[in-house]
């Protein structure tokens, strides 16, 4: 589409997506679709224990080695807080720290302390660690150790669903109005992506309305796309 309008990128980009909106939407939410499925398939390989650790000893899940290294103890005006200390492993290479905790608040002694649960995150797979208590008298620490993979497949997915769904049906006023602000040399970007906001949140709703009435009214049937349509409703 360059070639044929000499137009720079980005606008040759919209005006290529705006010929064929639910097309190239289509296209984004089946790829939404394969990677969410990749996200739920990772769940069988997912891998849990749980464990008792005095401070120095160590624990291995998968392909990491955890290590407890001991609490610290620290209060808030609201709750007064008992975390854990655990160094991670990966492959035989210092890795990260992570700190479960338990959080007790005060005037709810009738309660049980929270969990703060310890995560950390990739791409190929999530780490959490739990910890599940703490013997202050033999200093031992229950903890539950979790690898979840492929996980954020499954928000990547999700947000490449949104995405998708957007440009299916975003109205055509919004495209064109994205392609003149694309045109000028300044804040391309900006310009665009103000104009998209603006037309899914104030023209979407209006639209939306207007067509609800119509609908109560039993005189929508679809919107007209051009000017000989506009003639034959």
């Amino acid at each position: 589409r360059q070639l044929h309008t000499k137009l720079d990128f980005f606008t040759s980009l919209i005006g290529l997506v705006a010929r064929g909106k639910r097309r190239y939407g289509g296209y984004l939410v089946h790829i939404a679709i394969v990677l969410m499925f990749i996200g739920f398939a990772g769940d069988a390989y997912k891998q849990e224990g749980d464990v008792i650790l005095n401070q120095g000893k160590t624990y291995t899940k998968g392909h990491y080695k955890l290590t407890f290294t001991g609490v610290s103890q620290t209060s808030a005006p609201d709750k007064d807080m008992l975390t854990a200390n655990v160094a991670v492993m990966r492959d035989g290479k210092p890795y990260t720290i992570m700190h479960p905790a338990k959080w007790a608040y005060r005037h709810h002694e009738d309660e049980p302390p929270t969990t703060e649960v310890a995560l950390h995150r990739t791409l190929g797979e999530d780490l959490y660690v739990v910890l599940n208590g703490y013997e202050q008298q033999s200093g031992n620490a229950s903890f539950k150790v979790v690898i979840n993979p492929l996980v954020d497949w499954i928000w990547l997915g999700f947000l490449l669903l949104i995405f998708g769904t957007v440009i299916a049906f975003l109205p055509d006023r919004a495209y064109a109005l994205a392609g003149a602000a694309a045109k000028s040399e300044k804040a391309k970007a900006a310009a665009t992506a103000t104009a998209i906001l603006f037309m899914l949140c104030l023209g979407g709703n209006v639209h939306a309305q207007a067509a609800m009435e119509q609908v109560q009214q039993g005189t929508l049937m679809h919107t007209p796309r051009n000017p000989h349509e506009q003639a034959i409703f």
